[in-house]
């Protein structure tokens, strides 16, 4: 993909022992509220999207064998371009804002944040 293309940002985020799903899916979205209201955000995001685990389904995944699911936040934020999101990523606010966020309810620990080309088909 070109530097210019969309990309998709994808995280997740295992709920630490010391939270509810509840209290993580909180706080998790509070921090994202404090990201996207940042200028630089607004300038280059094109959706947003957070999901949370939830024990609806356990049932039947466990029907299939699977584990039941442990307490879980994904984020999925698209993004006009790479370039857009080396500039969200740098800048110092909302790297503090992250800074933050590690040091109070440990969001980076047990967590995978990866990036995913966006293909579109009709």
């Amino acid at each position: 993909m070109d530097d210019d293309d969309p990309l998709a940002l994808v995280g997740i985020y295992k709920c630490p022992s010391h939270l509810t799903t509840t209290a993580f899916a909180q706080k998790v979205e509070a921090l994202m509220d404090a990201i996207l209201a940042a200028p630089v955000t607004q300038r280059h995001i094109l959706k947003y999207e957070l999901l949370v685990s939830n024990e609806d389904g356990d049932g039947h995944i466990q029907n299939l064998g699977m584990p039941s699911h442990q307490g879980t936040v994904i984020i999925v934020a698209e993004w006009a371009s790479q370039k857009a999101l080396t500039e969200v990523s740098t800048d110092p606010g909302l790297v503090q804002i992250l800074a933050r966020a590690k040091e109070e309810f440990n969001i980076h620990l047990d967590s995978s944040t990866f990036t995913v080309d966006v293909i579109r088909k009709k």
